[in-house]
């Protein structure tokens, strides 16, 4: 009994580790596996960027020390970006600047770290939704 399940096992065996022929791997290289329906992770990342756009990013920034600048960008370019920083500038008593940046567009700079502030003011003035603005941290 013992030698007819090594006969089966040893069968087995040589079945499924078959090595490679030269013939074998030439067939292989000759037909690269597709992966055209496969699923791309990076895809959704993407379409995230490609929306991006819609949202208005709240972000403070490290200066030097204690002192910290809060950006505003994503803001559209039909809203006077002058009157709404001339009115959170007085609300907030800071100080702040719009700066045109090439791949950003025009963003509001504000010193200290008013990014609390600056969401609620948009929501409150109607100038976006809630879900619509993303404040990002240090």
């Amino acid at each position: 009994g013992i030698n007819a399940e090594y006969g089966v096992n040893q069968l087995l065996y040589s079945q499924l580790f078959v090595p490679f022929t030269t013939s074998k791997l030439s067939t292989l290289s000759a037909n690269p596996i597709s992966f055209k329906d496969a699923f791309d992770p990076l895809a959704e990342l993407e379409e995230e960027a490609g929306d991006s756009q819609n949202y208005i990013h709240v972000r403070v920034f490290q200066r030097s020390g204690k002192k910290c600048v809060t950006n505003v960008e994503g803001l559209d370019a039909d809203l006077d970006l002058e009157r709404i920083l001339k009115t959170l500038k007085k609300s907030l008593c800071c100080n702040g600047n719009i700066v045109n940046d090439k791949e950003l567009g025009r963003i509001l700079q504000l010193s200290g770290d008013q990014r609390i502030h600056i969401k609620n003011f948009l929501v409150s003035e109607g100038l976006a939704s809630k879900s619509k603005v993303q404040v990002h941290g240090y």
